[in-house]
């Protein structure tokens, strides 16, 4: 497969391409696309809440109080033949530390349209953005002085893809083909963040051969095409070479099941390649995603997920961070009123090229409880702990919050 590169302009096209197509689906598709019977869900969440190290700082922490507030919407229509889903939110943070870094808004808002012209074939089309930022003390501004920073790093991100299926739920083999693209772009102190935009785009292509009605043995292959549009400066002296860009190849294979109404799961393994265009050695080895959701009583559910990925790196030493993360966390109802959300993880990020190892074991307990039909009093404490063989990169963290959650 020839490596994909992405230039100026390459999002927009993209764009324009994934809507062209979306466009001749639908006008193949038959007649009927009244959407009918739309479902619109809203609700509200405000919250109080509390940290003991607003800044991540691995000494003298700062404790802050705020508020949080956050509206959301859902919009799904559906027929036998088309399907909509609208999705959108708002977060604004306001906090009693003095300072242009202290309070946020994020934004987010997707759409999936899904079209089943006939029985074996079907078509999804997705499109998102989100507006949001980097907490002061995490990725960039790591060790940076507190009050040196004009305003917080904030970006946006846009994504769009299709996804095109072939078969149905009774065929013994089923074969999908996809495309991504994805684009990051920060807003803020661009001086400093310029060398953080990056853009990239994704094929895949599945398998799934059906054992049994629930149960089917799957293979994935997946290319990613990562390209930043800024190279660190790193060389006083001449032109500087980024080797933060390359592709990355994946092989996948595995088992699904929803074997029982108690359990289902999705288990894959292989081989993982990340390669660089600056002639950096590529990094590769053993590749893994897994989830599985167990509900041994009615009132009782525990899911566990791992995986292996990578996040793009923001140091001008490390070309790439390669993540290990492992969850595990349970919902139990006490009662028709009460329900009670235990979580705990760990992630293990090698920051290849640098030498720098992290490791972040996180654990939270929360509470839901029901007082009106759609009125929810929520809560929830939880601990955060970094330990890094590079000094002055440590923490730990404690948050909570406490407030309601109006809506569906």
């Amino acid at each position: 497969m020839p490596v994909v590169r992405v230039r100026s302009g390459w999002f927009r096209g993209a764009v324009v391409a994934m809507t062209g197509a979306a466009g001749c689906a639908w006008a193949q598709a038959p007649s009927n696309l009244d959407l009918g019977g739309p479902d619109a869900r809203a609700r509200i969440s405000a919250h109080v809440f509390y940290t003991d190290n607003y800044y991540y700082e691995p000494t003298a922490p700062e404790a802050a109080w705020g508020t949080v507030l956050r509206p959301e919407l859902v919009f799904i229509a559906e027929t036998g033949k088309t399907a909509l889903h609208l999705t959108g939110w708002g977060e604004y943070g306001h906090f009693d530390i003095e300072g242009p870094i202290t309070n946020y808004f994020d934004g987010y808002g997707g759409a999936r349209l899904l079209l089943v012209p006939t029985a074996r074939n079907r078509l999804t089309v997705d499109a998102s953005w989100q507006h949001g930022h980097d907490p002061f003390g995490l990725a960039r501004t790591e060790g940076t002085a507190v009050g040196s920073e004009r305003e917080q790093d904030e970006w946006d991100h846009r994504g769009g893809g299709l996804r095109y299926r072939y078969g149905a739920p009774a065929a013994k083999v089923n074969a999908e083909l996809g495309v991504a693209v994805a684009e990051r772009e920060y807003l803020t102190n661009e001086l400093e963040t310029r060398f953080l935009d990056f853009q990239t785009v994704t094929l895949d292509y599945g398998l799934s051969y059906n054992i049994g009605p629930k149960t089917a043995l799957v293979a994935n292959f997946t290319r990613t095409d990562t390209e930043f549009d800024v190279p660190f400066d790193t060389n006083p002296f001449g032109a500087d070479v980024d080797d933060r860009s390359g592709p990355t190849y994946q092989v996948r294979a595995g088992v699904r099941w929803l074997a029982t109404a108690k359990t289902s799961g999705d288990v894959q393994a292989g081989y993982r390649q990340r390669h660089f265009d600056a002639g950096s050695d590529n990094l590769e080895g053993f590749d893994w995603q897994a989830g599985v959701r167990w509900s041994p009583v009615a009132t009782t559910l525990i899911d566990i997920r791992t995986a292996r990925s990578e996040q793009q790196s923001y140091r001008s030493d490390a070309r790439v961070i390669d993540v290990r993360s492992a969850t595990l966390s349970l919902r139990r109802a006490v009662g028709t009123r009460t329900t009670i959300i235990a979580s705990g993880g760990r992630t293990d990020a090698d920051f290849i090229g640098s030498g720098r190892e992290d490791r972040v074991d996180d654990a939270a307990l929360g509470l839901e409880y029901r007082a009106l039909s759609y009125l929810f009093v929520v809560g929830n404490v939880g601990v955060n702990n970094r330990v890094s063989n590079l000094a002055d990169r440590s923490y730990d963290r404690l948050n909570a919050f406490f407030g309601v959650r109006l809506g569906r």
